[in-house]
């Protein structure tokens, strides 16, 4: 009797097991291992035809409402060389769904090209057309534009004096999947002098993973202080003053 009985646990354990496990299957996967769903993702990256190729520039999609976006960073990969770790902690403070964050490393060709102002200026987010970029979250990369292994030069994602941008209800993945995006082909904005008036545009503001109405980040205060890191050194920088003020001096291009 008692053999029966634990035969019969152990069958009950082995079928409601099977059936709760497939009712928690992730909803999406990749090569098997859970992709973590994140409520901030890469919708854009361009790399711009003007001086010394700027503006460069990342757009990021905020899918559900972030209350603290000090839970995310940002790190440009270089030449295939692997992640390293973040470069940039975004500030502590709210995003709302369905906004849309610009960062940038050069704000004053950043506002001639689109004719509005970027959200973050972060001078270490200094990428070329052929480099990937990594988002974290709590130091866990949760979305990738670009294969970190790999020199983007001559590949089907690379961005040179061009962008690349996701395509609508595509998630967050962090491995690269490059069907997932469109590509203006390297060269594509050559000779070009703005946005507005480009060949092939960049289409700002048009990815969503639902209907959303086009937004800017309104929980972000009007003139907040931008940071940016450089090795050890952090500095706050005041977005109108720099516009207003700065040269746009480059810290160089990345390596």
């Amino acid at each position: 009797m008692k053999i029966k009985t634990i035969l019969t646990l152990f069958l009950l354990t082995l079928i409601y097991g099977k059936q709760f496990a497939q009712t928690f299957t992730p909803e999406s996967e990749d090569d098997g291992v859970k992709v973590p769903s994140s409520k901030l993702l890469i919708s854009g990256i361009g790399d711009g035809p003007l001086f010394n190729g700027t503006p460069k520039f990342l757009e990021l999609y905020v899918v559900e409402d972030v209350p603290d976006l000090s839970s995310y960073g940002l790190e440009t990969i270089h030449n295939g060389k692997g992640t390293t770790g973040i470069e940039f902690t975004f500030p502590p403070i709210a995003a709302s769904a369905g906004s849309y964050l610009y960062v940038t490393t050069d704000a004053v060709r950043f506002r001639h090209w689109f004719n509005f102002p970027p959200d973050y200026l972060v001078f270490s987010i200094n990428f070329n057309g052929n480099d990937a970029v990594a988002l974290y979250e709590h130091h866990t990369i949760v979305d990738v534009f670009g294969a970190a292994e790999e020199d983007g030069t001559g590949s089907a994602w690379e961005y040179t004096d061009g962008f690349a941008y996701r395509m609508k209800n595509k998630t967050n993945t962090p491995k690269f999947n490059s069907n997932d995006w469109l590509f203006s082909g390297a060269g594509a904005w050559n000779g070009e002098s703005d946005n507005a008036s480009a060949v092939i545009p960049f289409p700002d503001g048009t990815f969503n993973t639902k209907t959303n109405k086009r937004k800017r980040n309104n929980s972000a205060p009007k003139n907040h202080a931008l940071s940016t890191t450089k090795g050890n050194l952090s500095v706050g920088i005041s977005l109108e003053s720099c516009i207003d003020h700065c040269c746009g001096e480059r810290l160089g291009d990345g390596l």
